[in-house]
This record gives C-alpha cells, structure tokens and sequence, in this order.
C-alpha cells in the first residue's frame, strides 16, 4: 500500500489516505521540489535516488510478507476525528499483523543489502 500525507480541510491536522499509484517518498520529494520553487523549504533534504530504492525495495518486499495481512477501512474516513479513548482500545487485533509482515520486509531487505556489494544490486524482488 502507498500512503501520502495530507491536510484536513478543517485544520493543519495530518492525515494519511492511499494512493496507489504513487509512493509516499515519490510525493515527498515533490513537495520538497515545489517548495524551493517558492522560496520556501530551500533547506529541506530531498531523499537521495538511494533511499528511494531502499523504500522501492521494502515495498516489493511487503508485497510478499504482507500478501496474506488483512486490510481494513479507515473508520474515521468521512466523520469526526477519534478521541484519545479511541487509541486506548482494539476490536480487531489481528489488524496489527501488518506491523510484523512491515518489519519482516525490512528485515529481508536490509539482511540481503549486508551480503552483496553495492555495485552488484539487484531490487529483492527479482530474487528468489
């Protein structure tokens, strides 16, 4: 899944919403980009062509790990914003199970960059 991060329109309130078609370091470095534009965010690091591949790599890799994690609707998509109450609480706390195919997708990525030369890379994916 990709995510972005966008702006209630009732206030400065981060939220994150799907897109699929882009990654969220792809917008990231977007909106770096057209901020220097203004002037604005001219000390603002872009994610180096690296970093994009390493998080290119993990998304490939979360393909695999994560095919058999169960998604779930935002329930706050189109109404109010939860109350502190809200974190306290799970109803369904097989959802979690992503965090763990998350961390295992970063652990085969990072595990298979260890072993090889940098000059040899290949994204994850390819291998077996």
């Amino acid at each position: 899944m990709r995510i972005q991060i966008r702006e209630r329109a009732t206030g400065n309130v981060p939220v994150v919403v799907t897109d699929p078609a882009r990654s969220w370091w792809e917008g990231y470095n977007d909106n770096i980009l057209r901020a220097r534009e203004t002037a604005w965010g001219e000390n603002e690091p872009l994610l180096s062509r690296e970093m994009c591949e390493l998080l290119d790599d993990v998304d490939a890799a979360f393909a695999v790990t994560g095919a058999h994690t169960p998604g779930w609707p935002n329930p706050y998509q189109d109404g109010p914003e939860p109350d502190e109450e809200a974190y306290e609480r799970s109803t369904n706390p097989e959802k979690f199970l992503i965090v763990v195919a998350r961390v295992r997708a970063w652990t085969k990525v990072l595990r298979w960059i260890a072993t090889i030369p940098s000059t040899s890379r290949l994204p994850p994916a390819t291998r077996q």
